[in-house]
């Protein structure tokens, strides 16, 4: 029994449909999957965010204690002190009228986890004559313990400042 060239021509196309069906089909989901995976890293990216600004808030809150209820920021070497369970060895160097300096500090999170910050500041004897403030903080946060900041593959950082 012989075939028909109509019969023998359309045996090819079901299989050049199933090849172009499959494609589609290969695309779309490796389109999906590349969103999921942006998705996932933005949605770690913002969680990393919030951890690092309130790493760099609480380290600033810390500075600005030691600063204005304790007086620590006004020329004292190699200062050391609490805020809460923190102990912050607060780095000082005096320069003429400047009192500069800078402390890291592990801030304490949920679950047992510590959060990395560095605070500097500068902090002169006089009021600046055009703005009237004396003190310039600047803290950045991380969201990585000060242990693993040097040798982590990524973090994420923010920071905030205090001037007055």
């Amino acid at each position: 029994m012989a075939m028909s060239k109509r019969m023998y021509r359309s045996r090819g196309v079901a299989l050049l449909m199933a090849v172009i069906f499959t494609s589609v089909v290969l695309a779309l989901s490796l389109l999906i999957g590349n969103l999921a995976y942006k998705q996932a890293i933005i949605s770690n990216t913002a969680s990393g965010a919030v951890k690092a600004f309130y790493a760099a808030d609480a380290a600033l809150e810390c500075v600005l204690y030691a600063d204005q209820q304790q007086g620590l920021l006004d020329g004292t070497q190699g200062v050391s002190t609490t805020c809460g369970p923190v102990t912050m060895n607060i780095l000082l160097v005096y320069n003429n009228l400047v009192h500069a300096g800078g402390v890291r500090i592990d801030v304490p999170a949920e679950n047992n986890k510590t959060y990395c910050a560095d605070v500097y500041y500068y902090k002169y004897d006089k009021p600046d004559e055009v703005s009237g403030n004396r003190a310039y903080l600047m803290s950045t946060g991380y969201d990585v313990p000060c242990a693993a900041l040097d040798t982590a593959s990524y973090y994420t950082s923010r920071g905030v400042e205090a001037i007055y």
